[in-house]
């Protein structure tokens, strides 16, 4: 099994951050959150911080390609 790390660094209202977490769940990879931080951005909306993981069976240079969310 593979697993790429990465970090999301997303600006938006509360129901935009929901909805992206929704988008998260119904993605084609699997995926495990492992940290958010949520922050009041200056322009008033939220920022969050995202750290994930994306775990797949395929060979390592699958990996190197973009995942869609």
């Amino acid at each position: 099994m593979c697993i790429r790390d990465s970090t999301l660094s997303v600006e938006g209202g509360y129901d935009q951050l929901k909805n992206l977490f929704m988008l998260l769940e119904q993605n084609n990879y699997p995926l495990e959150v492992k940290t958010v931080s949520v922050q009041k951005a200056e322009s008033g909306l939220l920022a969050a911080e995202i750290t994930m993981s994306a775990y797949a069976h395929a060979a390592e240079s699958d990996l190197n390609q973009e995942i869609e969310f």
